[in-house]
C-alpha cells in the first residue's frame, strides 16, 4: 500500500507531486510564461483526474492550452505542444467504444463522413506533395469529429461551455491591458496576433455568455450573477470594439439577433434585454480607443471589405471558366490558396470560407460543408432551453465569420463546431421528451 493511499489520498497525488516539485526547481531559470503554464498544467491534470467527465475536460484543457498559446503565451510556443492531445482524443474514442460504445446521431456521422471523403477525393486534384501546411489543413477536418465524439453528457458539454467563458474573458483582459500599456492605439495597441483571430477567440465566449444572459430570471439571490454576466459582456464587448475587427463585429451582431430573435418567439420579454446591451456598447465606444470601429467602417477601404472584392473577383473570374467537373467536385485539395498566391504573393488565403470550399471541393463540397451547420442550427433552433439557445446563436456566428475570413483555417473553429455537433444532440425538441438522451 502506497503512502497516499494509507493517508487517504488518491494515487496520483505523488507523481503529481514530483512534476510540481520539478518546475518549482525550474522556476529559477525558466520564464514566467512557462511556469504559468507548467502550473496550469498540473491544475488540469488534477481536474481531470478527479471529475467524471474527463472526455469533456480533455477538450477544455486543449481549448485553453490552444487560445493561449495562441495569445498571451504566444511568445512562448512549444513545438509540437498539441501533438499528444490529438493521441490522446484519439485513445479517449478507443477506450469509450471499448467500455460501451459512443452514441451519435447517424446523420450526422454520414454527413461528416461524406465530407471526409470529398477530401480524400479532392487529394486528387492536388500537385506536388503535401506541405506541412497542407497537412494541418487535413487534420483540421478529422479534427472535428474526434471533439465531437467527447462530447458525452449535459454535464461535460457544460464544462467546455465553461471553459470557453474563461478563455474568452481571458483573452479579453489581455487585450485591454495592451491597449492601456500601448496608450490605446490603434486597433488595441500592439497585441502581436491578428486582430481577427482574437476577435473570434473572443466572439465565441461571448455567444455562451449572451446566451446564459439572456435566458436569466429575475429572482432573489440571482442578482450577483447577473452582474457578473454583464461585466462579462462588457470587458469583452469593449476587447471587441478595441480589435475593431468589422467582419467579425458584424458576424457577433448576427449572433446576437439570432439569440434575441429565438427568444422572442419563445417568450417576448426577453426582447427587453437588448436596452442593456445597447447600453453598455454605447458606454465602450465612449471609452478610450472605443470609436476606432467606427473610424474603420468610415474607411474608403469599407467599400471594396479590405480589398477582399479583388481577391473574389479573381476566385469567382477562375470559377466562371471552370468546366462542369471543377464545379461539381471542386479544383483539388489547396487549389484556391495556390490561385491566390499566384495573384498576390503576399496572400494565401481568399478570406472567405465559403468561396475556399467550393473552389477545392466544388458545389457538392460546399453543400456537405453547409450542411453540418444546418442540422445543428435547426435541431437547436426547434430544441428548448438555454443550451439549444447559445448553440443556435453560435452557429450562425460561426457561418457569418466565414464570409470574410477563412476561420474553418482554426483549429478552435473546428474544436467549436465539433463541440456543437456533440452538445446538440442532447437537446430536447420543443414539446419532446428526454433531455438528456441522444438519438443514436
Amino acid at each position: 500500500m502506497t503512502g497516499a493511499h494509507r493517508l487517504g489520498l488518491p494515487r496520483y497525488v505523488w507523481p503529481l507531486g514530483v512534476v510540481l516539485g520539478a518546475i518549482a526547481g525550474a522556476a529559477a531559470i525558466a520564464p514566467n510564461s512557462l511556469v504559468a503554464a507548467g502550473l496550469a498544467t498540473i491544475a488540469a491534470a488534477v481536474v481531470f483526474l478527479r471529475v467524471k467527465a474527463r472526455s469533456e475536460v480533455l477538450v477544455a484543457t486543449y481549448w485553453w492550452t490552444y487560445v493561449a498559446m495562441s495569445t498571451f503565451l504566444v511568445d512562448s510556443a512549444i513545438d509540437r505542444l498539441f501533438y499528444p492531445f490529438y493521441a490522446v482524443f484519439g485513445l479517449s474514442v478507443l477506450v469509450g467504444l471499448v467500455r460501451g460504445g459512443l452514441r451519435f446521431e447517424a446523420r450526422t456521422a454520414w454527413t461528416y463522413g461524406v465530407m471526409l471523403a470529398l477530401l480524400i477525393i479532392s487529394l486528387i486534384g492536388y500537385q506536388g506533395a503535401v506541405s506541412p501546411a497542407g497537412l494541418k489543413q487535413l487534420t483540421l477536418y478529422v479534427f472535428g469529429v474526434l471533439v465531437m465524439l467527447q462530447v458525452r453528457s449535459p454535464h461535460g458539454s457544460r464544462v467546455i461551455f465553461r471553459a470557453a467563458i474563461i478563455a474568452s474573458v481571458a483573452v479579453s483582459v489581455w487585450v485591454l491591458g495592451n491597449a492601456v500599456l500601448g496608450g490605446f492605439s490603434y486597433r488595441g495597441g500592439d497585441v502581436g496576433v491578428d486582430q481577427n483571430v482574437l476577435s473570434f477567440f473572443i466572439g465565441v465566449g461571448f455567444m455562451a455568455v449572451l446566451s446564459t444572459w439572456s435566458h436569466r430570471e429575475p429572482g432573489q439571490g440571482r442578482a450577483a450573477k447577473t452582474a457578473l454576466l454583464l461585466t462579462a459582456l462588457a470587458i469583452m464587448m469593449y476587447a471587441l470594439l478595441l480589435l475593431a475587427s468589422r467582419g467579425l463585429l458584424l458576424a457577433i451582431a448576427v449572433g446576437t439577433a439570432t439569440v434575441f430573435i429565438r427568444d422572442a418567439i419563445q417568450d417576448p420579454a426577453r426582447v427587453a434585454r437588448l436596452a442593456a446591451l445597447a447600453v453598455l456598447l454605447s458606454v465602450a465606444i465612449l471609452l478610450p480607443g472605443g470609436r476606432g470601429v467606427l473610424e474603420r467602417f468610415d474607411d474608403p477601404g469599407t467599400a471594396t471589405f479590405g480589398g477582399r472584392t479583388l481577391i473574389w473577383s479573381v476566385v469567382l473570374s477562375e470559377l466562371a471558366n471552370s468546366g462542369p467537373r471543377e464545379l461539381v467536385m471542386g479544383h483539388g485539395f489547396g487549389a484556391a490558396r495556390k490561385l491566390v498566391q499566384g495573384h498576390f504573393t503576399w496572400l494565401g488565403a481568399t478570406h472567405n470560407a465559403y468561396l475556399q470550399v467550393l473552389f477545392d471541393v466544388g458545389i457538392v463540397g460546399l453543400t456537405v460543408f453547409l450542411a453540418l451547420h444546418v442540422m445543428v442550427f435547426l435541431r437547436a433552433w426547434t430544441s428548448r432551453g438555454r443550451d439549444a439557445t447559445h448553440i443556435a446563436g453560435t452557429v450562425v456566428f460561426l457561418l457569418a465569420t466565414n464570409l470574410g475570413i477563412n476561420t474553418p483555417d482554426s483549429f478552435l473553429y473546428w474544436t467549436t463546431l465539433g463541440w456543437l455537433l456533440g452538445a446538440v444532440q442532447w437537446c430536447s425538441p420543443a414539446g419532446g421528451a428526454g433531455a438528456d438522451r441522444p438519438r443514436p
